[in-house]
């Protein structure tokens, strides 16, 4: 009899939509922060994309000091005879001095700052390559909760107009990263070729300075004392950690 009664009483409407209310109001709540977040994707992405041209520069400014550069046995050579390697870039000429001249400790320091600096300029490539297609794909998927609404509602061109934006976002992001992989694998190329050319310069350098020992022309630096024990365990550290940096580079 219970029962029967309690199946007389009409369902509350409150409760008997209770479910469609919540995923109104939840699909609500979602398709206003994806279009909140609408205007910052684009920006975002088009800040990667500035990035991307400005990195693009950067690399045809360094492939372009790289070009018609001397091989390895003409660095070892001029390495050798105390000078600085032929048509290498401006970068690399402080640290060169101070190899063919012998000193370690600012050889070490040099050439951590410019491990510190590449680092970070593949770095900056790794990120296009991993955010660009990201945020093209954030930017495709936003616009399509208008779409379907306007679907909904009939209205073909405004449709056009949305699919048109999501997928020149997805263009947009797919080209950021493209562009992203290709700095990161040239740059990592062009530092690879650095680190073995400094390698070369290094060995011949302390080869003519050990093989010069006890004449009198003698550089500069051994002219006012010699490296002794604690210079060439330094230098055994620079050679071991151009090796290692060649290394993790290709």
């Amino acid at each position: 009899m219970v029962r029967a009664a309690q199946s007389l009483i009409p369902a509350s409407p409150l409760r008997a939509g209770g479910g469609a209310v919540a995923a109104f109001d939840l699909a609500s709540v979602t398709s206003d922060l994806a279009g909140a977040l609408r205007l910052p994707v684009v920006l975002l992405l088009f800040a990667a994309l500035l990035l991307a041209c400005r990195e693009l520069g950067s690399v045809i400014a360094e492939w372009w000091q790289r070009r018609n550069r001397a091989s390895l046995g003409d660095v070892a050579e001029a390495s050798q005879r105390g000078a600085l390697p032929p048509r290498e870039p401006t970068v690399l000429e402080p640290l060169y001095r101070a190899l063919v001249k012998g000193d370690a400790q600012a050889a070490r320091s040099r050439h951590r700052a410019l491990v510190l600096e590449r680092d970070n300029r593949v770095e900056r490539a790794r990120l296009l390559v991993r955010v660009g297609p990201g945020l093209g794909l954030a930017g495709t998927l936003i616009p399509l909760g208008p779409a379907l609404d306007r679907l909904g509602r009939g209205d073909v061109a405004g449709l056009a107009r949305e699919l048109e934006a999501a997928f020149g976002m997805t263009v947009l992001g797919v080209v950021c990263g493209m562009v992203g992989f290709c700095l990161a694998l040239l740059r990592s190329r062009f530092y690879a070729a650095d680190e073995a050319r400094l390698e070369a310069a290094w060995e011949a350098a302390t080869g003519a300075t050990a093989s010069s020992g006890g004449d009198e022309s003698r550089s500069p630096q051994d002219a006012n004392g010699d490296l002794g024990a604690a210079d060439t365990s330094a230098a055994t550290a620079i050679t071991e950690q151009i090796t290692e940096q060649r290394t993790g580079s290709a």
